[in-house]
């Protein structure tokens, strides 16, 4: 049986949410791009093959999730 540490996972987790950000961080630059009409900077195919409504859509979806509530005051994750 395994067992593993609370620190070693809080620093797996710690590392794994920093990936997912970066991820979403990525994502949002591309729909951003793509919305800008900037789309030799857009290296994701499937943005470019969305409608203007479906990238406006993911991009709201990305920025929604991007957000958190810390002791009642709204932050982005990418300023926590």
């Amino acid at each position: 049986m395994l067992l593993i540490s609370l620190t070693d996972f809080l620093t797996t987790l710690i590392k794994y949410c920093k990936q997912k950000l970066r991820e979403a961080k990525h994502y949002k630059a591309q729909l951003n791009y793509a919305l800008n009409e900037e789309t030799d900077k857009v290296t994701m195919v499937a943005i470019l093959s969305k409608s203007k409504e479906e990238q406006k859509k993911d991009l709201e979806e990305v920025c929604s999730l991007m957000q958190t509530e810390i002791n009642g005051r709204n932050h982005t994750l990418e300023t926590v």
